[in-house]
């Protein structure tokens, strides 16, 4: 009995759930690359009730792949006035399917590649800043496109009326490849960023070039002029080496010379006292003599 109330409390509160949603997007369960139908149905008096600061003019389709957002369809929203299906339409474009009371339904073909979508992200937008409770049921699939293995070619795009499609699908028109998805386009800003980062590297690079040469030169100056320095200090210390030394040579010359000049001097007086010693002897001697005849 516990399983049966509870079973009916989940069926009552998803049944009020779904009759309240004011934006309900629906995606296949695997994409395709090529035509996917995706479908956004619009609960317009949920969407009043919310109170949105702003309510868009159109429902936008909006794709997000790799955090950057681009509007691919969008399409004139008009909750006073039915939906006019039309018979004609082409791949690629998006319109309103049916509209039933307050309840609208907006198809919009989408020209998938598993290339540029796999992981990607599908939007259905028409409120800006609800203050009010907004229920926005979105499914699995649009939240992260997954694709299958069979591929299916992309037919061509053709004009759509009333309908406003952007992204690939305005290249498509202007003759671009829709794969490129704007990423050679010169105004991306992509590519804008990639070149000028590119520029900023190189500066970077030149200018960390530049301080290295720089340091080297630095480096080369200071070590000749260390060398030069050096070779200076080791003259100075030669020459004054040289003139510690030659005082000392002529000091020895000198006293060697005042060495033999003081033998010869030695000798020279010996040599005169012995003279005078012999001539006093003889005088003495004649002395003798003469004393000796006197008597």
């Amino acid at each position: 009995m516990e399983a049966f109330l509870i079973l009916i409390f989940i069926f009552s509160h998803l049944t009020c759930s779904d009759a309240s949603f004011a934006v309900d997007l629906q995606c296949p369960e695997r994409f395709q690359n090529g035509e996917n139908i995706v479908t956004c149905t619009i609960n317009s008096t949920a969407v009043r009730e919310a109170e949105c600061l702003s309510v868009s003019e159109s429902v936008t389709f909006d794709r997000t792949i790799d955090l950057q957002t681009t509007a691919v369809c969008m399409y004139t929203y008009d909750p006073n006035q039915k939906c006019m299906p039309s018979t004609q339409n082409s791949p690629g474009s998006c319109w309103c399917n049916s509209s039933n009371n307050d309840i609208f339904t907006y198809t919009f073909s989408y020209l998938a590649d598993s290339k540029r979508d796999q992981g990607g992200q599908l939007e259905c937008k028409i409120c800006i800043f609800p203050e009010k409770n907004f229920n926005l049921n979105v499914s699995k699939s649009c939240r992260s496109m997954n694709f299958d293995e069979h591929k299916v070619p992309i037919p061509p795009d053709s004009k759509q009326p009333n309908s406003s499609v952007v992204g690939d699908h305005t290249n498509e028109k202007a003759g671009k490849d829709p794969k490129s998805d704007g990423s050679d386009d010169p105004n991306n800003p992509a590519v804008i960023g990639g070149i000028i980062g590119g520029v900023v590297i190189l500066i970077i690079a030149v200018i960390l070039l530049f301080l290295y040469y720089k340091k080297c030169w630095k480096r080369s100056r200071s070590s000749s002029k260390n060398d030069s320095e050096q070779k200076s200090k080791d003259e100075k210390e030669l020459l004054t080496f040289k003139e510690k030394n030659a005082p000392n040579h002529l000091n020895g010359s000198a006293l060697e010379e005042t060495d033999d000049s003081a033998e010869g001097l030695r000798s020279s007086e010996s040599k005169d006292e012995k003279e005078r010693d012999k001539t006093i002897e003889g005088a003495k001697h004649q002395q003798n003599g003469t004393a000796s005849m006197h008597v």
